[in-house]
């Protein structure tokens, strides 16, 4: 399974990478919004993870063109901000993790978005 994670902060893309990695995945980072539909198209993710909050562009607003695009895959958030689950409703998001999170809370939550999008 391949996994694009998409965060502006490199330490943070470094270490879910690592954690990643480890646990058998395929990782593909990227640290601005701005490259991931060339990424998805040539990577051919099985799961999207965003931080919401970008630079140069709203990790939200990336989500909602990505499902109004036809994009299918699950994409989770990633974010340090108190008020993310709110932020996500209505972007076509399949869930929200806070920042800073434990590696096996991440793992699992990766594990039943997989999971289920193969049922």
């Amino acid at each position: 399974m391949k996994i694009l994670v998409v965060d502006d902060n490199i330490i943070i893309l470094d270490a879910v990478q690592m954690l990643l990695t480890s646990r058998g995945y395929e990782v593909a980072v990227c640290s601005s919004a701005d490259f991931v539909r060339n990424i998805i198209e040539a990577e051919h993710p099985d799961l999207l993870m965003l931080d919401m909050n970008m630079p140069s562009q709203d990790g939200c607003q990336l989500c909602r063109e990505l499902r109004e695009e036809g994009h299918r895959l699950p994409i989770l958030f990633f974010s340090a901000s108190d008020d993310a689950s709110a932020r996500a409703i209505g972007t076509g998001a399949n869930g929200v993790i806070k920042k800073p999170f434990k590696a096996e809370q991440l793992i699992d939550f990766i594990s039943v978005q997989l999971n289920h999008g193969s049922a």
